[in-house]
């Protein structure tokens, strides 16, 4: 044809198979080709970026990064079709980002109507459909927004938590073990306290489990865990860990009626 140019393109088949049909006769009429399934893309470089269902839903070798953000889905309506509790459109107004100075999200619980997210070495609090304003006295003032998260109030102390497993709400009091710093916190209506320092005469205790918990394994290496017994209203803490090749475990409770500490 006049005007008309051809050109080989290189294109790459499947590997394949010849496998005996029916028989031992190895005649190519009694083969059939059966395809091999493989995850790489390419038989000459390193390419195992897919996966079954949706190509590349994780791929180790891109970039990954943690964001330190709380975010909430739609609207559920009770007695009603309406669930959209699942459903997220990363609306700015739905999402809340926290400073990554201070280290990973560690634990999100709700005490009251407030949302407390605990970091590492940060506390803070998301008031759900209110928003919080200081007037000139100091006192603050409640009011109500149609917006899940309203008001957002981070700590101005560098108290968190590293276990969530000691993270515990009781009658509105919120209670965590502080790794970095060493101490028990709580956290109520007008702020932290530190209950080990002090009145409390407790801080020895936290301080020297602290640095043991430090020097052997570090906070990952050991399992922390805490519990209420809201009819003696307290606040119980363990801590499992292997030193010198024994096990070893912390016990002590704090009782917030009478405001004092009691180890195991």
């Amino acid at each position: 044809m006049t005007g008309v140019q051809t050109c080989a393109l290189p294109i790459c088949f499947p590997a394949t198979i010849d496998r005996n049909r029916f028989t031992n006769n190895t005649s190519a009429a009694s083969l059939m080709r059966m395809y091999i399934e493989d995850f790489s893309v390419s038989d000459y470089y390193l390419s195992n970026s897919s996966s079954y269902g949706r190509i590349a839903i994780e791929d180790v070798n891109f970039k990954r990064r943690e964001l330190v953000s709380v975010i909430h889905g739609g609207a559920y309506i009770d007695n009603s079709l309406n669930n959209n509790i699942c459903s997220f459109d990363f609306n700015p107004l739905n999402k809340v980002d926290l400073n990554e100075e201070y280290g990973k999200l560690t634990k999100i619980i709700m005490n009251g109507y407030t949302l407390k997210c605990l970091q590492e070495r940060k506390e803070t609090s998301i008031y759900i459909q209110r928003t919080m304003a200081v007037g000139a006295d100091g006192g603050e003032n409640v009011s109500y927004t149609d917006r899940t998260f309203g008001g957002v109030n981070p700590y101005e102390s560098l108290y968190g938590t590293v276990h969530s497993g000691s993270v515990k709400v009781i009658d509105g009091q919120l209670f965590y073990f502080d790794y970095n710093n060493g101490v028990f916190i709580r956290s109520i209506t007008n702020g932290q306290q530190d209950i080990c320092n002090g009145k409390y005469k407790f801080n020895k205790y936290t301080t020297d489990m602290a640095n043991v918990m430090a020097e052997w394994g570090g906070s990952s290496a050991w399992e922390v865990i805490a519990a209420v017994n809201e009819n003696n209203s307290e606040y119980q803490f363990f801590a499992r860990g292997v030193v010198n090749e024994q096990e070893v475990i912390y016990g002590t409770v704090f009782n917030f009626d009478s405001d004092r500490w009691k180890t195991y």
